[in-house]
């Protein structure tokens, strides 16, 4: 079994005032993205982009990647991966919930 790397976006510049980030309904909550490639040749690292986030390099396989506090609401997220790899429902809205982690799992497939 293959340990999963989890990458902490805590110190992101802006995050810790959310009633200045205009996505949401005033809660905050964490979003939580998760990447698990098959096949072949599967590129090092991706692209996270998490709507009214910078973006974020994470690997493609095995990672987590766990938001600040960020406000509740809808976010698109979209995973950039190399020319050899499909990913399905990308992007992808994801609705951030109040309190405890949304989670969301991209699955490259890679040739």
């Amino acid at each position: 079994m293959k340990a999963k790397y989890v990458v902490m976006a805590l110190g992101l510049a802006g995050l810790a005032d959310c009633s200045s980030n205009p996505v949401g309904n005033g809660g905050t909550g964490v979003l939580v993205v998760e990447t698990e490639a098959s096949g072949e040749n599967i590129p090092q690292f991706s692209t996270l982009h998490i709507e009214g986030l910078p973006s974020e390099e994470i690997l493609t396989d095995l990672a987590q990647f766990v938001t600040a506090p960020i406000a509740t609401g809808p976010r698109e997220v979209r995973l950039d991966v190399a020319a050899n790899c499909t990913v399905a429902d990308n992007p992808r809205t994801v609705d951030v919930e109040e309190g405890a982690g949304t989670i969301t799992t991209f699955l490259p497939a890679c040739s």
